[in-house]
């Protein structure tokens, strides 16, 4: 979202290092760091965004305590297709954030849009182009624009079930299931009846060995077949976290692996919360 340098027909609050000089002394800037959601989740991808807004324009921290106002902070990643917008009346905001939803550059800006008509408008604070002149804002007019943020993502953390979403598909028969690879993560569709029955089996310890001894199992071999032969895969995140996977048993995939292959590896991968789970509940 690169607006700083953009012809607006009214004054945009900016950094004090944008270059835009609409107004004299007043700056619009922010303070932000990540930290985990939940300390004790390791493995977790939740993140808290915490972001400090910094407006020392009066008028328009004034519209924002009465709420003609607010800060947005957009997350922005285009590998993903992932667009998310945070809006917020308090100068402290925690933005909650899933780095399961991107990958690679992850674009982070904030703005102060009106969020009602705003009939007169101005500042003592005004440069001369703009001294002595009023304005009106409608909803959604950009009173401030925050300098732009990219960081890339760190997937080191994220494991290889956290990429696994599992969603209800109606067009499906009650016992279909199908799974879908993409580069940012695994979906799979499930009919109405075996989703039931997977949130039952998930739910207790005692029936969970039964999904990995067969659906989890299946979805790694279809990612092991997916980034063993598609080339839109390559280094991408669903790659990168199996390949960790396969460096944990010291796997190597054959160049042209077949099925048998491919569904001895996925066999191991779930085998000790599987078989070996089943097999010393029963003391087999």
């Amino acid at each position: 979202m690169k607006f700083k340098h953009k012809a607006f027909p009214y004054p945009v609050l900016t950094s004090a290092s944008a270059g835009r000089d609409d107004y004299v002394t007043s700056s619009y800037e922010y303070d932000f760091s990540v930290e985990p959601m939940d300390d004790s989740l390791v493995n977790s991808t939740k993140r808290s965004l915490k972001l400090i807004h910094k407006c020392t324009c009066e008028e328009i921290s004034q519209l924002i305590s009465e709420k003609h106002a607010c800060y947005v902070t957009l997350v922005k990643c285009k590998k993903t297709i992932s667009n998310k917008i945070f809006k917020t009346f308090s100068d402290e905001q925690i933005v909650p954030i899933d780095l399961s939803d991107f990958f690679g550059c992850v674009e982070i800006s904030t703005q102060i849009i009106a969020t009602s008509n705003i009939d007169i408008f101005g500042s003592d604070d005004l440069n001369d182009e703009f001294s002595g002149s009023s304005f009106s804002f409608s909803p959604g007019d950009r009173l401030a624009i925050g300098d732009e943020i990219k960081l890339s993502c760190d997937f080191n953390k994220i494991n290889f079930e956290s990429l696994i979403t599992i969603d209800l598909s109606e067009e499906l028969d009650d016992d279909e299931y199908v799974i879908k690879v993409k580069s940012y993560s695994i979906q799979v569709l499930m009919g109405k009846r075996i989703r039931a029955l997977f949130a039952q089996l998930e739910s207790e310890k005692t029936t969970e060995p039964y999904l990995f001894m067969s659906i989890l199992k299946d979805i790694y071999l279809h990612v092991l077949q997916a980034v063993s032969s598609d080339e839109e895969l390559k280094d991408s995140i669903v790659e990168r976290t199996m390949i960790k996977q396969m460096n944990r048993y010291d796997i190597q995939i054959s160049d042209e692996p077949s099925l048998e292959e491919l569904n001895g590896y996925a066999q191991r991968f779930v085998s000790k919360r599987g078989v070996e789970a089943l097999s010393a509940r029963f003391e087999l």
